[in-house]
């Protein structure tokens, strides 16, 4: 729903041109809106942020332009599951960012990943009475935010990491070989030429 309204606005010409005079005219502090763009992941966190900043002057120029979904901003329930929507970006875009970079092992990546699914479970728990992790959530009426849907999309978001990462979990005792090789168990040791039956001399 949210990249249909970015792109009534940003596709044409004329409407994206006067939503800038509109803007102009409110004092907003923002240069435009973002699209959204399919290969880079960090791009719908810096869409759906932008679109929550400026939700008061789209809502504006959606009905004087009499575009479609402008009514949706007038609903107090949509924009708590986008304000929900928007604060689980900004943590996947978080995660993201650790995950890249120069430097980086695989077992650094595996342990913000294992950590990541940690906070998934604490978050499950949490929603029901509280939002500390949720900033734009909280920032909502409490009889807007629908409890259930944001647990069940923080419960499918933690199935779906325990699935895509099943693969990457079976290694986790051979990265110990790497960040504790003294607890690392010895008949796991990967075989080394020269080793001759697989077990390391010991020279003291």
């Amino acid at each position: 729903m949210t990249r249909p309204i970015v792109n009534s606005i940003l596709s044409g010409s004329l409407n994206h041109r006067q939503f800038q005079v509109l803007k102009d005219k409110v004092n907003v502090h923002y240069n435009d809106l973002l699209y959204f763009c399919e290969v880079r992941w960090l791009s719908r966190g810096a869409m759906l942020s932008r679109l929550c900043d400026l939700q008061q002057e789209i809502a504006t120029f959606l009905r004087q332009r009499n575009l479609p979904h402008a009514d949706q901003f007038s609903d107090p329930r949509w924009l708590a599951r986008l304000a929900l929507l928007m604060d689980i970006t900004a943590h996947l875009n978080a995660l993201n960012m650790m995950l890249q970079g120069k430097d980086i092992l695989v077992r650094d990546m595996y342990a913000h990943i294992i950590a990541f699914e940690v906070k998934l479970r604490l978050w499950e728990a949490q929603l029901a009475s509280e939002f500390v992790h949720f900033p734009r959530l909280a920032a909502c009426a409490p009889d807007d935010v629908d409890l259930d849907t944001c647990v069940t999309v923080v419960t499918s978001l933690r199935e779906e990491f325990a699935s895509c990462f099943a693969g990457v979990r079976v290694l986790a005792t051979d990265f110990k070989l790497f960040t504790a090789p003294f607890d690392f168990p010895v008949g796991r040791r990967p075989f080394l030429p020269g080793d001759g039956d697989g077990v390391a001399a010991v020279q003291i």
